[in-house]
């Protein structure tokens, strides 16, 4: 509701803009995790503030709000300006209502999770992983680090300055689209 939204926004007004939401693992699939040393090196280089939705404590640079419920976290997302997350319940709030995310992929591939109408970039570990998108929970090559995990901290947030910037991203229909009906969407 609207009114939950703009409580969510005075709770947030006294931190500097962009506000992107970071959610930093799985607490279901193992290999849907991204080592906070990661995250506290991506955090350094990201605009803005930096929010921690993991049930573990926060790494330096990120404020934890010890998000416990759902219904907070979907009060708190409604007001993101971008939310960075492994492939896990936030991402599927944050995307069902819209909201620009970076979603790294792993053990599974984000685009057989999320429809591609949906406003996402996905990024993926570097390296020739052939793991990748192995829909396994336990990985066979390292069950206590897996390839998947890690990520280059600058790449991820060189996303998400590029998502944050100026572009716009939009959806146009191609099936059975008139003329009229493109001319609107280009337009909007």
């Amino acid at each position: 509701p609207a009114e939950l939204r703009e409580i969510s926004r005075a709770r947030f007004n006294d931190y500097p803009r962009p506000w992107i939401f970071i959610c930093p693992k799985s607490h279901t699939y193992r290999p849907r995790q991204v080592p906070d040393r990661i995250w506290e090196a991506a955090a350094k280089d990201m605009p803005g503030t930096k929010f921690w939705l993991g049930l573990s404590p926060t790494v330096p640079g990120i404020v934890d709000l010890n998000c416990r419920n759902l219904e907070n976290l979907v009060a708190w997302l409604s007001v993101a300006d971008l939310l960075v997350s492994v492939d896990t319940g936030p991402a599927h709030v944050g995307l069902a209502m819209g909201i620009p995310s970076i979603i790294l992929g792993q053990s599974s591939s984000p685009e057989l999770h999320f429809s591609d109408q949906r406003d996402f970039e996905t990024i993926w570990p570097e390296g020739d992983l052939k793991c990748l998108n192995c829909q396994l929970n336990i990985c066979p090559v390292n069950n206590y680090l897996p390839p998947c995990q890690i990520f280059d901290p600058e790449k991820v947030a060189q996303t998400v300055k590029r998502k944050l910037s100026t572009e716009v991203s939009a959806l146009i229909p191609t099936y059975r689209a008139d003329e009229r009906r493109l001319d609107k969407c280009v337009s909007n």
